[in-house]
């Protein structure tokens, strides 16, 4: 008799044509042991190759993008040419057993912690204060200007060039979990009155941004996902439903993205 559960192990086929071996995805870890410049550890590899063996897509932990959007310690950096070396040993190692490798691209916003992030400087959509990982207390986030919020979109553009460059298969966009993406889209954390203040307007940008690099330095076989959150938890004054959800994700879906998780 046929188990349940057998499709699971079943190939599937993403719409880009690329074939996964499998319909398991081991989602990116949060494992705080990078180094303290954001360069791949040591400990790393052989902690992500074994996570990888039998899986056909294998995600990375989230990578910022950037010095300014570092949310914890210890989190691998894609911000700088100069890490794709220690990117390049990771893919190799995610890629070792079949999986496919992606590097999940991250700007933690308001979720930055102070002490990592330069001159203390947290920046959000709107100012807000609120407790970030391991804090005891509040710390504050300024406004973003409109060169900063630019900048952020050329460097998720920046870090899928990085990708690419050291050997990944995909990169997953981090639209969830109260980083910046999802700040964009949310009305606790946007209350902006510009251009900005459009909730679909910086997600969109980003995976703009994202698929202009990979025309540009990849080709139809590099992965690009996108990862939601259905709803806001634990705020004050939560206003992300699911039907805002649904809306956002009908509207990046005019893009190419072959994954959501």
């Amino acid at each position: 008799m046929k188990s349940k559960y057998e499709p699971l192990f079943d190939k599937v086929e993403l719409p880009n044509g690329v074939e996964l071996r499998n319909r398991f995805v081991l989602a990116p870890l949060t494992h705080i042991s990078s180094n303290d410049d954001g360069t791949i550890s040591d400990i790393e590899l052989p902690y992500i190759e074994k996570r990888s063996q039998d899986v056909g897509i294998t995600i990375n932990a989230a990578s910022n993008v950037s010095d300014v959007g570092k949310a914890f310690p210890g989190q691998p950096s894609i911000a700088h040419d100069s890490d794709i070396e220690g990117l390049k040993r990771l893919a190799t190692a995610m890629k070792k057993n079949g999986a496919k490798a992606l590097v999940q691209i991250h700007h933690g916003g308001a979720q930055a912690l102070p002490e990592l992030t330069p001159d203390g400087d947290v920046v959000a959509p709107s100012p807000i204060s609120l407790k970030s990982f391991g804090q005891k207390q509040e710390h504050s986030a300024r406004e973003m200007t409109n060169e900063e919020i630019e900048q952020a979109i050329k460097d998720f553009g920046e870090a899928t060039r990085r990708a690419i460059e050291a050997g990944f298969d995909g990169v997953e966009i981090h639209g969830a979990n109260h980083y910046l993406i999802h700040q964009f889209v949310s009305p606790y954390y946007n209350r902006r009155n510009d251009v900005w203040a459009n909730q679909y307007k910086f997600p969109v940008a980003v995976i703009e941004e994202v698929l202009k690099a990979k025309e540009a330095y990849g080709n139809k076989d590099f992965i690009v996902g996108y990862r939601l959150s259905p709803e806001e938890r634990s705020l004050q004054e939560s206003q992300w439903k699911l039907q805002r959800n649904s809306l956002i994700k009908l509207a990046i879906c005019q893009s190419t993205i072959f994954m959501f998780q």
